[in-house]
């Protein structure tokens, strides 16, 4: 649907403005999602579908393929423990998968594509900080958060050495990357 809507209009009239909606469509569910409820989503481009309205403006997401959502700090003693297990992460791996799938394989990839300079990709970085800070505000300041904002490093999921061990995704690693908030 984002293809298309893309395509149709090749760059928004007003990247930048389009740019917040989107923000604010995807990027603050997922956060909540995690910092209020537990909820780790895996918000990959292929994993949300994008509603615009009649402007072409995103207005909501919906998250989709939900094979992949875990949860943390959830009791699930009541389950048998390979379940609960399978059905978990702890804090810290839950938070790099959130930021792993929201920034790293999301959210650069839309701004990389609306940005048409090294300017423009700050300045859309520059409305992400604000519309997180906002949330951020209002919400007290999740310490993930509040790194996240400080340009803490952002986790890149080591794929090539799970794929060559023939492992689980789940026991991917990361590797530090650049962030843009930096």
């Amino acid at each position: 649907m984002l293809a298309g809507a893309l395509a149709c209009a090749a760059t928004p009239a007003d990247p930048v403005s389009w740019w917040a909606a989107y923000v604010r469509a995807v990027a603050l569910p997922v956060l909540d999602a995690y910092l209020t409820h537990g909820v780790v989503l895996e918000p990959h481009l292929q994993n949300v579908l994008i509603c615009l309205d009649s402007a072409g403006r995103p207005v909501e997401a919906i998250f989709r393929d939900l094979e992949g959502t875990k949860l943390v700090g959830h009791d699930l003693s009541e389950l048998h423990p390979r379940v609960a297990e399978a059905l978990t992460y702890d804090a810290s791996r839950g938070w790099a998968r959130v930021v792993y799938c929201l920034m790293v394989n999301h959210l650069t990839e839309i701004a990389a594509t609306l940005a048409l300079s090294d300017a423009a990709l700050r300045e859309l970085w520059t409305v992400a900080r604000e519309i997180l800070e906002e949330y951020g505000a209002a919400t007290g300041w999740p310490l993930p958060l509040s790194d996240l904002l400080a340009g803490a490093p952002l986790p890149a999921k080591a794929n090539l050495s799970v794929r060559w061990a023939r492992g689980a995704d789940r026991s991917a690693g990361y590797v530090p990357i650049a962030n843009p908030f930096a």
